[in-house]
């Protein structure tokens, strides 16, 4: 069942704090997400909560290509691109942090996009997550970059975005 609450909210950083505050639990804060009408506002908060974390960060950038194979022909702007449904040319994850997947990648395994996950392994080539709550499949999911296409390029980036706060283009 869905719960509403109501809230008043004299700052961005109080809606931040209701909807994924330090008293909300993995899972209440996986059910949970900060609506933003523009993706950059989505990723700022994103990245407050981040910041909010313990740890240290680790980054991990994608690789654009143009569409027929080449990466010294693309232009600057795909790094700043993040096109919908797409991972960050710069994914930035800590330990602890809830994303969420962004294709399906093993849906016979209850892997589809939009499942949320928390991470417990940063590696170099491998992320190592968990399942949040009650959920199908095996509970630890160990992800690997994969490719994302537009009409324009490719990137290959780990399919996951920070599930704290998102648009409704997401």
């Amino acid at each position: 069942p869905s719960v509403h609450a109501h809230l008043e909210a004299e700052s961005p950083d109080d809606v931040i704090d209701f909807v994924c505050g330090p008293d909300r639990t993995p899972v209440q804060i996986a059910k949970s997400s900060v609506l933003c009408e523009f993706s950059e506002k989505a990723d700022e908060v994103n990245e407050k909560m981040l910041a909010r974390l313990e740890g240290e960060v680790k980054s991990y950038r994608g690789i654009d290509m143009s569409l027929n194979g080449r990466i010294d022909s693309m232009p600057e702007w795909t790094m700043k691109e993040t096109p919908a449904g797409f991972p960050p040319f710069e994914l930035r994850l800590k330990v602890g942090a809830i994303v969420y997947v962004l294709k399906d990648l093993d849906p016979s395994n209850g892997l589809w996009t939009g499942v949320r996950l928390m991470v417990t392994q940063l590696g170099d080539e491998l992320i190592t997550c968990e399942r949040i709550g009650d959920c199908e499949g095996d509970r630890v999911v160990v992800l690997s970059k994969c490719k994302f296409e537009t009409d324009h390029f490719y990137r290959n980036q780990f399919p996951l975005r920070l599930a704290y706060a998102m648009t409704l283009k997401d």
